[in-house]
């Protein structure tokens, strides 16, 4: 049998005392920690796993299967895969098998070279 009518009242009681005592905590946080919360909370996902080939197969559309096919069939007859999807192949791949994050580019961040 289900809760009563007394129970769940109590239970949403106590529910709305939680998020009051956490929207406290959220106030007091500053930006940095409220960065490294988002930070903690994301997963942190491995290369050549089931869950980067999932995470990448969201963005790309293949599995790991499928881009080493195209990548393959390309090279035998490249009639048989257009330019665009061999690429998508073969960054989906490249993404799946990277060891260690590299910058996009050398080039120094911005930074104010006047005023205050």
């Amino acid at each position: 049998m289900g809760m009563s009518l007394q129970d769940i009242q109590k239970e949403l009681g106590r529910l709305a005392t939680l998020e009051a005592a956490l929207l406290d905590q959220r106030g007091r946080m500053t930006n940095d920690d409220k960065i490294k919360a988002l930070e903690d909370a994301q997963p942190h996902i491995l290369p050549e796993t089931v869950e980067a080939e999932a995470l990448l197969q969201s963005g790309y559309g293949f599995t790991v299967k499928e881009c080493e096919a195209i990548i393959k069939e390309r090279k035998e007859d490249p009639v048989r895969w257009p330019l665009e999807e061999a690429r998508k192949a073969q960054a989906m791949l490249d993404a799946y098998h990277a060891k260690k994050r590299e910058p996009s580019s050398k080039r120094q961040g911005w930074h104010r070279t006047r005023g205050v």
